[in-house]
């Protein structure tokens, strides 16, 4: 079930390495699978609490066109199962655009409308949530998804959901585990939003390890920034999910050390916050 069409920073969904400062349509959807008892998109909700919109294909090509944006990302409950191959396909053709969607391997492995979508997405953000029992399944299922051929030929991130602060190290340290020699983003994001109460030096051990860990949704920038995980010098100024300053040329190399971060070309960034009930 659609409920909004907003236009914001690509940032704010969150995304670190793709799309850096640019902006996004975000179609979020819910009555979510998952059920949560917090969510940061409000997914776990159910239509009788929530506005619905209709899913109008030439609305949301008009909208694309009209602001310009650069992807658009199918957010909240799991949208693959609301969302036909044949929708997706008029929008990409109609706006030339890319496509992302949002998955939690609970759900999206061996769905056959997650699979059926696949070839027209662009970028994947996976999703592990901490208050779920079934946190080592997540990551199991996680760790088969992220070794598909096809998977591997899309732009992956990883967003950990976490309502308890005391669970985050532990999480992260068994996704890093689990996905052993990869350089995928892992974005933090905290239901309550306090991201002023994370640890710094827990976030700084995590980054020794791991150095694509970022919170990007903090109003802090050393939380919410993105380090190259070479040189470990700062490539992206990032806060509150907008990016303010990049270290990173038209090639999307590190300018420190020329490392290749970024495969998307680096636009001159939104430096406005934004997030805008479109429809």
């Amino acid at each position: 079930m659609l409920s909004s069409i907003r236009l914001m920073n690509s940032g704010r969904i969150p995304l670190s390495l793709y799309d850096v400062g640019g902006l996004s349509i975000v179609l979020n959807f819910i009555e979510c699978p998952i059920n949560c008892s917090e969510c940061p998109w409000e997914s776990n909700i159910n239509r009788r609490s929530a506005r619905l919109v209709p899913l109008n294909i030439q609305k949301i090509i008009d909208l694309i066109n009209q602001y310009r944006a650069d992807i658009v990302f199918l957010h909240g409950a799991e949208p693959y199962i609301y969302v036909e191959y044949s929708i997706i396909k008029k929008i990409k053709n109609g706006a030339a655009t890319t496509i992302g969607i949002k998955a939690n391997p609970l759900i999206a492995r061996g769905n056959q409308s997650f699979e059926a979508l696949l070839d027209l997405i662009d970028v994947i953000v996976f999703e592990v949530v901490s208050n779920r029992d079934e946190i080592d399944l997540q990551i199991q299922l996680l760790q088969h998804m992220l070794g598909d051929s096809c998977i591997k030929s899309k732009h992956v991130e990883i967003m950990v959901v976490v309502e308890v602060h005391r669970d985050l190290g532990e999480l992260i340290t068994r996704i890093i585990n689990g996905i052993k020699g990869s350089s995928i983003p892992i974005n933090i994001v905290l239901t309550n939003g306090e991201y002023s109460s994370l640890d710094t030096t827990m976030i700084n051990k995590l980054r020794e390890r791991y150095p694509l860990i970022q919170a990007p949704l903090a109003d802090i920038i050393e939380f919410a920034s993105t380090l190259c995980p070479v040189c470990r010098s700062i490539a992206i100024v990032r806060r509150g999910g907008v990016v303010y300053r990049t270290s990173i040329d038209d090639l999307g190399k590190c300018r420190v050390c020329g490392y290749k971060l970024v495969s998307t070309k680096v636009k001159k960034p939104v430096k406005l916050p934004l997030d805008i009930l479109l429809v």
